[in-house]
C-alpha cells in the first residue's frame, strides 16, 4: 500500500468529509515537541484560520469529494 493510501486509511475514521478532503492530503508531519513560530507568523496563521472559518460561514462547508476519476463541474 502506498503512503497516501495508508494515510487516508488512518485518517478517514477520524475525520468526516466535512472536516477534510483526504484526496488533497499527501503526507503528514508529526513533531516530537511543541512548535513555536515567530510572533508575526503566529498572527498570520491565526488570521488565516479565521478567514477559513468566515468563508465556511458564508459559503457553507465544502461539498463532499467527487469519486476518484470523476471531475466536478
Amino acid at each position: 500500500m502506498h503512503q497516501k493510501q495508508e494515510l487516508e486509511a488512518w485518517l478517514s475514521p477520524r475525520f468526516s468529509p466535512e472536516h477534510v478532503n483526504l484526496r488533497f492530503i499527501s503526507s503528514l508531519v508529526l513533531f516530537a515537541e511543541s512548535v513555536t513560530f515567530a510572533p508575526d507568523v503566529e498572527a498570520a496563521l491565526n488570521s488565516a484560520t479565521q478567514s477559513f472559518q468566515a468563508a465556511q460561514r458564508t459559503y457553507g462547508p465544502a461539498p463532499p469529494p467527487a469519486p476518484a476519476g470523476h471531475a466536478r463541474n
